[in-house]
Parts: structure tokens; sequence; C-alpha cells
């Protein structure tokens, strides 16, 4: 049995995840029916 923490597809290109976080926070600051804290 494998483990999983060898398999290089279960890594994520650390910036381009940052990208699609950054993408995601900004859609929901452009959201007007989410209130702002």
């Amino acid at each position: 049995m494998s483990n999983q923490f060898e398999q290089p597809e279960n890594y994520r290109n650390r910036e381009l995840s940052w990208l699609e976080f950054d993408y995601r926070v900004l859609s929901e600051a452009r959201d007007k029916s989410l209130p702002l804290f």
C-alpha cells in the first residue's frame, strides 16, 4: 500500500492555489449580498 503523501498528484502548485484563493476572496468582496464586517 503506497503512502498518499508520496504521490505528487495529491499536491497542487502553491502559486496556483494562492491565486485561486485570492480569486475566491475577491469574488466574495464583489458580492453585494454579503455583509461587510
